[in-house]
């Protein structure tokens, strides 16, 4: 295997992300196609089915498919120590090597861990009522507002005929219908969410322009993400609220 990319910008806030919420680690499904991952964050509150297709990268050679599981604390610890713009280059034996080439070389080995099947949460017969596509610079503006102003740090996402309505425990944000930050708005739903995990997502929704946001009364949130090479789904439970 031999796998190299330009921007590492956008792995590092992955998997510096993944770390951040629990992710401890991460299989990497690799194949001819692209490197897959599906992984819950240990609450198994989160989550996460990520794909870099192979035009995410400068060069892709695979001889076989294969499955590498890895530490998510220590590859978000090599990626930070590379450059933005360096050229980096994966290849693995009984190691995962990282080359990394810029106005220096580095080179740096992560340890496998073991191949262990885990069991995932079953997502597929979710039943979401309301979808809607936000840029996701207002959408990060708006999470980033009600979080820092929240005691109980939560959000209650609502979605109705006016539009969209964000609130925490104190204030309250409206976006509503024909606004152009909003768009293919459909349905109704209104559910509960941890502000802090959705503070942390946002370094994940920055790498994007638009977030496709599915969801229903007191049931997990999806957020779709996809741009050349990349694609992203995340899924939130809900904080349920006794009223």
């Amino acid at each position: 295997m031999q796998i190299t990319y330009k921007n590492n910008n956008e792995l590092k806030e992955i998997f510096s992300t993944l770390e951040k919420l629990g992710v401890s680690e991460a299989r990497l499904n690799i194949d001819t196609n692209a490197i897959s991952i599906t992984e819950t964050n240990n609450a198994l509150t989160m989550l996460f089915d990520i794909k870099f297709l192979t035009n995410f990268f400068e060069n892709y050679k695979l001889e076989n498919n294969k499955t590498l599981t890895i530490d998510t604390k220590e590859l978000s610890k090599v990626l930070k120590n590379i450059k933005k713009n360096a050229l980096v280059e994966f290849s693995d034996d009984k190691e995962l090597l990282i080359k990394a080439y810029n106005d220096f070389n580095s080179e740096f080995k992560i340890s496998l861990l073991e191949n262990e099947e885990k069991e995932k949460p079953n997502l597929e017969n979710l039943n979401f009522t309301s979808n809607f596509t936000i840029t996701c610079k207002d959408f990060i503006q708006m999470i980033k507002s009600l979080e820092e102003t929240s005691e109980e740090k939560i959000i209650t996402i609502t979605t109705d005929k006016q539009g969209l309505t964000l609130k925490n425990d104190k204030n309250v944000i409206n976006v509503g219908m024909g606004q152009d930050i909003i768009r293919d708005f459909e349905g109704e739903a209104k559910s509960t969410y941890s502000a802090e995990l959705l503070k942390k997502l946002t370094n994940i929704f920055k790498l994007f322009y638009t977030i496709q946001i599915s969801y229903a009364s007191d049931h997990p949130i999806r957020f779709n993400m996809v741009k050349d090479g990349l694609q992203i789904s995340i899924y939130l439970a809900p904080r349920i609220i006794e009223e």
